[in-house]
Parts: structure tokens; C-alpha cells; sequence
């Protein structure tokens, strides 16, 4: 069975072994597995977690605590200043893994003939604040036959996302995200998935027998909803230094679908959370995030495809619905 709901489409239904995992680059999708009497109020209770504006997605958050914000930041604190993360011998490192299986493009040559020298350059400005990413060319691709416009950043400004993700983003990200959340976690693959799936059937027959269904939430044109200003209030909870913050915010705002648009703007009365509730209401962090009008942030929405730090806000970006699947829904 299937039913259309806007944005999630809701397929089949499932609690015995309530379990939430969110895909890959195709766009976000939530699977959750419950006994049949707990199917209507499954769907209409992860329905109403979302209030959707213009098709855009809001998640309705909730605020981080006092120490699970101390726990953030000493994590963070853990994974290195933003000085040392940033250093020459770490930018070079992570160009060396943005050449494998494209050296033979000319960006790619051009950067590494002068590579100690360029990253280099890179830490200068990373290190001045004055580094912004430098517009790439867009095309359209069709996948199963649907459009996707890609946005794929230049090699220099992939060696900074590279350093950025694979040694601050991506271990806080992995450090909150549930355990059955593959989607771009490292030791984490199709396998790995499977593996999971398999045994919350296991344990759901083993409860229930057969009597169940399987719900699968797909977020529609996802990565083109994502708020911007939401992303980055979400993002202050992982416990980032001012810098690394600031620089998340310049990735995202450089590589936005709809850069100077707001949600807010037109149709049937929608309105952004930046505008009537304030640019950190849904964060409660009085501001401290950084995100909001006062950077330009508010209502813009859309993550680049084609760039790693899009593809991690967009599994973290919905890490509050996993954790409401798993820590409420299963109980």
C-alpha cells in the first residue's frame, strides 16, 4: 500500500523492533518496523514532527541540555584546535586523497604541481577567516529518472572539506547519530545495513510473529529543503569552536540551491523560523550558534549536491527523528 502525503511518502507500515536509518545521497529516508496496531499512530505521529511550509521541511527541534552540550564541547575539544586541524601537513594529507582516481583532471594536476605551496595558501586564509569557496559549474543530471542539478566544488575547496569532514565533522557526527545509521559512517556499508534489517525482523518475529508492517518515510527533494539557518543551529550542537562554526556556515551559505530566498516569502501565509520565531528559537541557544538572520542565513534552503560537508548535514540534519523512532517509539 501506498499513500501520498507530501513530503514524507509513506509506504507499507511498522514497533516491536522500532528501527530508524537514513540514506545515502538519493535523498533522506527513514525505515521504521512496528506491530500493526501501533501503524496509524506511528505514520501520524512522525507526520506531525515536521510542519511543512512551501514543501519545505522544518523539523520541530528540541534543544540539546545544559551537559549534553558540556559533553559536545569536550568531545570537540578531543578532536583538536582549529589551528592544528587545519595545518599544512593535514591539508596535504587530504589532497593526496582527493587526487585518487582523478589525476588525470587538470584542476586536480594544477593544484598538486604546487601542492605544500597551495595548502599553504589555504591555511593562510582558513586561518584569516578571509577563505571562501570558489564557485564551480553546475549541471543536471537524471537519475531514475528524475532531474538532480549538481553543484561540485573545485579541488581546493574539496582538500578543505576533506580535512573539515573527516576530522571534526564527521566523529561528532558519528559520535550522536544511532547505531543503524549507515549512511556515510565509516566501517558502515550496505552490509552492514543489511546486517541490521535482518536482525530487527529477527527480533520483531521473535516478539510478534508475522503480524507487522514496514514504514518507509522518504523526505521529497530533500536535499533542496534543507534550511540553512535550522542546519547550522543543529550543527552548534556538536560543540564546534567559533572558527569551525564560521567556516560550516560559509560552506553552506556558498553552496545553497536558493542563495537570498526565503521560505517566508509568498505563498499561503508559510513563514520561516527565522522571521516569526526568532533566528534561534529552535535551537535555544540565545544566539550562541552564530546561524540566523544576522548572517544572512535565515530562510535560505537548499544543500549543494556534489560536496562532502552537504552530504553530512543532510544525515544529521534529521538525527533528531532517528533518535525519536528509537528512544520513544520502541518503548
Amino acid at each position: 500500500m501506498t499513500r501520498r502525503t507530501g513530503i514524507p511518502r509513506a509506504v507499507g507500515a511498522p514497533r516491536g523492533g522500532a528501527s530508524a536509518n537514513l540514506a545515502g545521497c538519493s535523498g533522506g529516508r527513514l525505515l521504521c518496523l512496528f506491530c500493526s496496531e501501533c501503524v496509524r499512530l506511528a505514520v501520524g505521529r512522525v507526520a506531525r514532527f515536521f510542519a511543512f511550509s512551501r514543501g519545505v521541511l522544518l523539523p520541530l527541534l528540541r534543544p540539546p541540555s545544559a551537559r549534553s552540550l558540556a559533553r559536545a564541547r569536550a568531545f570537540a575539544e578531543t578532536l583538536g584546535d582549529f589551528e592544528d586541524v587545519f595545518s599544512v601537513a593535514n591539508l596535504e594529507d587530504a589532497a593526496r586523497a582527493c587526487c585518487r582516481g582523478v589525476s588525470w583532471k587538470r584542476q586536480v594536476q594544477s593544484f598538486s604541481l604546487n601542492r605544500t605551496a597551495n595548502c599553504a595558501r589555504l591555511r593562510g586564509e582558513l586561518l584569516e577567516g578571509s577563505y571562501r569557496p570558489r564557485p564551480g559549474k553546475r549541471f543536471t543530471v537524471h537519475e531514475r529518472g528524475k532531474p538532480r542539478e549538481i553543484a561540485p566544488c573545485r579541488f581546493e575547496d574539496r582538500v578543505v572539506q576533506r580535512v573539515l569532514c573527516d576530522r571534526l565533522l564527521l566523529p561528532a557526527v558519528s559520535r550522536v547519530a544511532i547505531h543503524d545509521n549507515s549512511a556515510c559512517m565509516p566501517g558502515k556499508g550496505t552490509a552492514f545495513a543489511l546486517a541490521r534489517l535482518a536482525a530487527h525482523l529477527e527480533a520483531h518475529f521473535a516478539r510478534c510473529g508475522r503480524a507487522g508492517r514496514i514504514v518507509l518515510f522518504d523526505f521529497s527533494k530533500y536535499f533542496d529543503s534543507v534550511r540553512i539557518d535550522i542546519a547550522l543551529d543543529q550543527l552548534a550542537w556538536l560543540g564546534f569552536d567559533g572558527r569551525t562554526h564560521a567556516l560550516l556556515r560559509t560552506i553552506l551559505l556558498g553552496g545553497a540551491g536558493e542563495p537570498g530566498t526565503t521560505v517566508a516569502a509568498g505563498r499561503r501565509g508559510a513563514r520561516g523560523v527565522g522571521e516569526a520565531d526568532g533566528a534561534h528559537g529552535a535551537c535555544g541557544l540565545g544566539g550562541a550558534c552564530g546561524a540566523g538572520e544576522a548572517d544572512g542565513a535565515s530562510g535560505v534552503r537548499g544543500l549543494g549536491l556534489g560536496n562532502q560537508v552537504s552530504q553530512l548535514v543532510a544525515v544529521y540534519y534529521p538525527n533528531q527523528v532517528d533518535h525519536w523512532v528509537k528512544d520513544d517509539l520502541e518503548r
